[in-house]
């Protein structure tokens, strides 16, 4: 995400990227919680969660849904998005800025 400020870590969650039973299983023992959405943005204090879905046919499971749900009562904004339009524009609501532009 080179769109992103220097200053503005962001963090990929890997866990179930290849999404085998026997990873699972070794998420679940270490304590990963199940549902936490895919990029985490943090800027100046805030942070913005990004759930990156497909365009097509693709919705978020019960436990994202509840770890999106958690999220948001902790006043963490949680953006499911479908395209990069959709990231700018989460980007942008929660008030972190872009620098550049993916075409």
């Amino acid at each position: 995400m080179t769109g992103i400020p220097r200053q503005a870590p962001c963090s990929h969650d890997s866990a179930g990227v290849s999404g085998t039973a026997s990873e699972a299983g070794r998420f679940k023992k270490m304590g990963v919680t199940p549902g936490l959405p895919d990029i985490g943005v943090i800027d100046t204090g805030r942070i913005a969660w990004l759930e990156l879905k497909r365009a097509k046919g693709s919705t978020t499971s019960p436990a994202q849904h509840y770890c999106h749900q958690q999220l948001r009562r902790a006043r963490s904004p949680v953006y499911v998005c479908k395209n990069l339009d959709d990231v700018e524009a989460a980007l942008k609501d929660a008030g972190i800025p872009v620098k550049a532009r993916v075409t």
